[in-house]
């Protein structure tokens, strides 16, 4: 009997989290991508797997939500019956995500409701994490679509996302994404005029309260700003400067730091790397266990 197939909801490998990472903070990218420093690649394969525990955990909850939205659209496609049902998966990615039991039942009760609220769902699904491929003047980039759908005659790229609170002004933010701009440019070229742009499926992170006002959907307002042209030069010039520091073998110690209040300490809490930062790797053990300094 064939394995049933657990979706893969994470990064593309060469996307934007890969390139916006760097412009956010390089020293974060680096003990991310070059671990070892001095310019060596390490695959993803031999890399230490990132312990759950010190990731933020409405992030957490964010993957598994993810998981659980790419079984639910999956289902109703063709070849559903070689994939994991959407309980099954969700099983898999609470433990993976080292979600407690409390956790993890509120997530599903997450799921339970937007059933409810899209009882009858307006989507139709085409495909469900697809992988896209592309050069910039050869430079490689990646994009994984979260729902690639069909609403109305148009195909929209959709993506999930989790929030403890949706406002009307949620979207804002997302807008001028990278990952956004690279979907916009994507789409509009594999579908013409059938292009219906970027969705942003909001759900919310907890079951507490009036869950279903939580749950918004939210077509991407134009961008002409942040045409193709915009982000080739942005992934071009990205590219030049890792190249530059894996030329140069530049020491993982040694690669600019972003030293900004609101990317060293985000909405979810410090950069993993804060401690390694603060006092340069490794942390020292008896700093690392003092719950005052933590």
């Amino acid at each position: 009997m064939t394995d049933k197939i657990l979706i893969d909801s994470g990064s593309s490998g060469r996307g934007w989290s890969y390139f916006g990472e760097w412009s956010l903070c390089p020293t974060k990218w680096a003990r991310r991508h070059r671990p070892l420093g001095g310019g060596v690649i390490v695959p993803a394969a031999d890399r230490e797997e990132i312990d759950q525990e010190l990731v933020a955990l409405p992030l957490r909850k964010g993957s598994v939500t993810h998981t659980i939205q790419a079984h639910h659209y999956q289902s109703q496609l063709p070849d559903a019956d070689r994939y994991y049902s959407v309980k099954e998966a969700f099983q898999i990615a609470s433990d993976k995500y080292k979600l407690n039991a409390s956790d993890a039942s509120d997530i599903w009760a997450v799921y339970k409701a937007y059933l409810q609220h899209y009882k009858y769902d307006p989507w139709t699904p085409i495909a469900v994490e697809k992988l896209f491929k592309m050069s910039f003047d050869g430079v490689p980039y990646t994009m994984r679509v979260d729902l690639i759908l069909e609403e109305k005659g148009k195909v929209h790229f959709n993506d999930h996302k989790t929030s403890s609170r949706v406002a009307d002004s949620s979207y804002l933010k997302y807008a001028l994404s990278g990952q956004f701009v690279a979907g916009e440019l994507i789409g509009s070229k594999l579908y013409g005029t059938r292009w219906g742009g970027m969705v942003v499926n909001f759900l919310p992170s907890h079951a507490r309260g009036e869950i279903t006002d939580s749950f918004k959907r939210v077509r991407m307002p134009p961008i002409p700003g942040m045409s193709g042209s915009v982000f080739k030069r942005q992934i071009i010039r990205i590219a030049s400067e890792i190249k530059y520091h894996d030329d140069h073998k530049t020491p993982l110690l040694e690669y600019p730091r972003a030293m900004h209040e609101s990317i060293c300490v985000t909405a979810y809490g410090p950069c993993e790397n804060y401690d390694a930062c603060r006092w340069d790797l490794p942390v020292p053990e008896e700093v690392k266990n003092d719950d005052a300094f933590t």
